[in-house]
């Protein structure tokens, strides 16, 4: 990590505050509906696989979220900060290739793990919107959020991420956006693939 602060600046959401307010709203959506049909099965029911399927879904949709966020964390789109030994040691932002390899692992007490270090009482601030994006409408009419996608690819070419063939990014980026936006209309591997064509190749000469 690197510049240290006193407190957290200006505008800095607590975790449990931030996963509500910058994870995808349809899934966060899902995520409440998920978690108060739970609440309602009981613990001891007749049944005790319905609670089981139900505490499941909302796993799985938590997982999604906290997936969602720490991809905007990884793109520079949030900035989090985080105290190594609080209350009393400094606040440092967290740098954004450090979620490679960091976890949001307990989003009510604020904190991320990485291997055997843990960073407490994370805060977060919102520097780029994702959805502050040109809106464009397909053919069908829809407005098309394909820039969604684009930015997510330019992330990966930042990052070194880009895949060894246009065939596998198309796929790849297709399986993370069906993944983080899971009800919204897809976008096929072709559709993407016809789409980044040339910049999946202006990346490949830039890399090489």
């Amino acid at each position: 990590m690197t510049e240290t602060f006193s407190n957290p600046p200006s505008g800095a959401l607590p975790l449990a505050d931030a996963i509500a307010r910058f994870a995808p709203s349809d899934l966060w959506a899902d995520y409440e509906r998920a978690s108060t049909r739970r609440k309602a099965v009981p613990r001891n029911a007749g049944n005790p696989s319905e609670y089981r399927l139900a505490q499941a879904e909302v796993n799985r949709l938590l997982r999604q979220i906290k997936q969602a966020v720490t991809d905007r964390l990884l793109a520079g789109e949030l900035i989090a900060f985080a105290q190594e030994d609080p209350p009393f040691s400094p606040w440092r932002q967290i740098p954004a290739a450090a979620w490679r390899s960091m976890k949001l692992s307990d989003i009510r007490k604020g904190r991320a793990t990485e291997r055997t270090t843990t960073l407490h009482a994370l805060h977060i601030l919102e520097v780029a919107p994702a959805r502050e994006v040109p809106v464009r409408r397909e053919r069908t009419g829809r407005p098309s959020e394909f820039p969604i996608i684009e930015t997510e690819f330019e992330r990966r070419i930042q990052a070194g991420k880009i895949a060894v063939s246009l065939n596998a990014q198309a796929d790849q980026l297709a399986d993370w956006y069906a993944a983080t936006y899971p009800r919204r209309r897809p976008y096929s591997p072709s559709t993407i693939r016809n789409r980044l064509r040339d910049r999946y190749r202006e990346a490949l000469r830039t890399i090489a």
